[in-house]
């Protein structure tokens, strides 16, 4: 049986393998607002076999199966607000949607426990600018606290930044290891124009 999943947000005609085939009108535009798990919509308290399945004439070993199969129910709504619940493998044609599917990405890393003072907002541009480097893209760069805080002794404390410090190998930032080649770089070309000068004079 094909499986197949409609895009959230896209409209138009849809066509149904029996017992549904009659089920939609196949001359109304439809929007599809939700694809959701059979899983999902019962830990919802929704009541799949009965609303679902067994008002559209499909049987009890229908939804099993499509509940072992994790099979998509996919939401329809009419222009005129009227909702329908379709399992995805119902579905003989969708609209047809070209184009390529984005969708929003968020790289999470774990620093582990570090001082709750410890000022890490020198990272967030050097994150930044490596992605932008490496993905094209400009990427919103923020530090979050992710636990609750734990209280270390003073004696673990300063063992764990003595660790820390050493472990370091890099103490400066992009930026300033930018600044640092351009100013060695503007000092090569003064010696070049320079050596340039001379040679001309002594050409001439």
């Amino acid at each position: 049986m094909t499986n197949l999943v409609p895009v959230i947000n896209s409209s138009g005609k849809f066509k149904l393998a029996t017992p549904l085939d009659t089920y939609l009108n196949t001359d109304i535009t439809y929007k599809v607002i939700a694809n959701r798990s059979i899983r999902e919509m019962v830990d919802d308290g929704l009541n799949v076999l009965n609303d679902v399945y067994l008002i559209v004439n499909l049987t009890e070993d229908d939804y099993n199966t499509d509940l072992t199969n994790n099979i998509i129910i996919t939401v329809l709504r009419s222009d005129s607000g009227d909702t329908y619940y379709i399992p995805s493998n119902k579905f003989i044609s969708i609209p047809d949607i070209t184009g390529v599917r984005y969708i929003q990405k968020t790289m999470a890393i774990n620093l582990g426990y570090l001082p709750i003072d410890l000022d890490l907002d020198y990272l967030l541009p050097e994150v930044t600018d490596l992605l932008q480097s490496l993905l094209g893209v400009t990427p919103n760069a923020s530090i979050i606290d992710t636990s609750q805080i734990t209280i270390y002794t003073d004696k673990e404390h300063d063992l764990f930044n003595t660790t820390r410090t050493k472990n370091i190998t890099n103490n400066e930032t992009c930026i300033s290891k930018l600044i640092k080649l351009q100013a060695i770089l503007d000092a090569m070309r003064d010696k070049e124009i320079i050596l340039v000068e001379r040679l001309t004079q002594l050409e001439g």
